[in-house]
């Protein structure tokens, strides 16, 4: 079936669903002038600046109401979920899971009917019975949702942010180097480490846990189990340990450089200063580390797929909608969230835009169309990443530099590298172990 007949199909479902929803009362003209209201909690950096009118997730749920008209939709913005109190502060970093949102529904008077999340978080919570398992198992839909380890659909995605090669057009040109690709093995990214550092250029590639399971993927492994929550014997095998060899052969070095208490990042200061000719980093971040703004400032810097090779994955950073178990309009979330499914050739064009606005500005210049059918095929090839615990857990750039993880800090300052990845992982299954809570 086409995914456009399938979109017809939905919406008439969608319809008669609603059709019988409203009827129950047996009196028409009554339960038209009923109300209904649905609360959507969503995580923007900028959502409450620019409002809906900047989002196109937004936009789609105001678009859902068109439908329901008796339905009062609210769209509440935050900024993330990672609001931990001061006893926690010296424990955890950007990348261990935080107390929050297990703690964010405990007012059942003030619960969003859906709230956005992180896989990771998804599967903690449904352990913990706050949110609820979807009806969502088409094989249809099964590219637009997140589910949990034994298969009950969780989510539907509202992000994705794949790693991206960042690189200096000018300089691979000047050099005669071919342009990177996602079909790239580690020999041939060496290769052109190589060259370009025996030319005198730097790259950037820093060793964190993005990195690291990019790295080890390369090699071969994966850095945890299919559980998602046991490390041993993964993020310490030999895999792994040889990934972080080769990421610690690139010789990407924290800055020491200290201006008002802050160190400032590589990326993407200093490439947009030409002093870096090819980097890793994550599609989006934050304004104004995001390809298209990147690429915009100067025509010199080009992006390309994250090189995989035959074993290698993609890492990206995942969110996407669940319905949490205190909603008390289950049924109307549940429509909200198939209606945002019906239209299968624009899910992930939707969830590009909605990805890269819910961290920047609005553009003066319309996005390349070329750059995000190159992130498109990125986040097509993507697996969410196994440390990615909640939104606030920006990658290299703005935190990797002084909030990365002890052990692998401790690898930059020479200590055996299985020694300290070890310990890593022990550290991350006692973390899960600490905060898991009761189970569902």
């Amino acid at each position: 079936m086409s995914s456009s007949v399938f979109g017809i199909l939905v919406f008439i479902q969608i319809l008669l669903t609603g059709c019988s929803f409203s009827s129950t009362s047996g009196n028409e003209a009554k339960v038209n002038e009923t109300k209904e209201t649905l609360t959507v909690q969503l995580v923007a950096a900028n959502g409450s600046m620019y409002g809906i009118e900047h989002h196109r997730l937004a936009q789609r749920i105001q678009g859902f109401r068109q439908l329901f008209p008796n339905t009062d939709i609210t769209i509440r913005w935050v900024q993330d979920y990672n609001i931990m109190d001061a006893s926690h502060q010296s424990k955890r970093t950007s990348w261990i899971r935080s107390d929050t949102p297990t703690d964010l529904f405990a007012n059942s008077k003030d619960v969003p009917d859906i709230v956005e999340l992180v896989p990771n978080q998804m599967k903690e919570l449904y352990r913990l019975g706050r949110i609820e398992a979807l009806n969502l198992n088409r094989t249809a839909v099964r590219d637009g949702v997140i589910a949990s380890n034994d298969g009950y659909v969780l989510g539907v995605k509202s992000k994705i942010n794949p790693m991206i090669i960042y690189y200096n057009k000018w300089v691979f040109q000047g050099l005669g180097l071919e342009t990177p690709s996602e079909e790239w093995d580690l020999n041939k990214l060496n290769d052109t480490i190589v060259r370009l550092k025996a030319a005198g250029e730097t790259v950037y590639i820093p060793l964190n846990p993005y990195t690291l399971e990019w790295a080890a993927s390369l090699k071969g492994g994966r850095i945890a189990a299919a559980d998602g929550i046991t490390y041993s014997g993964y993020l310490d095998s030999d895999e792994t340990v040889h990934g972080v060899e080769w990421l610690d052969s690139v010789g990407t070095k924290y800055r020491e450089k200290i201006v008002a208490n802050i160190i400032p990042p590589a990326m993407p200061f200093d490439f947009l200063d030409g002093e870096i000719a090819l980097a890793v980093d994550y599609a989006v971040v934050s304004d104004p580390n995001n390809y298209e703004e990147i690429s915009q400032r100067d025509e010199r810097f080009g992006i390309a797929g994250l090189p995989v090779g035959m074993t290698g994955i993609n890492p990206a950073q995942v969110s996407g909608l669940s319905i949490p178990s205190q909603s008390k309009h289950k049924e109307m979330a549940m429509k909200l969230l198939n209606f945002l499914l019906q239209d299968t050739d624009a899910l992930y064009s939707d969830i590009a835009d909605y990805t890269l606005q819910a961290n920047m500005k609005p553009f003066l210049v319309p996005v390349s169309q070329e750059r995000k059918a190159l992130i498109l095929s990125a986040m097509k090839r993507s697996v969410p990443a196994a440390l990615y615990m909640h939104e606030e857990a920006f990658p290299m750039t703005y935190f990797a530099q002084w909030q990365s993880p002890k052990p692998l800090a401790d690898i930059h300052n020479g200590q055996p590298i299985r020694e300290a990845l070890h310990r890593y992982a022990m550290e991350l299954e006692e973390d899960w172990k600490s905060v898991g809570g009761e189970t569902k």
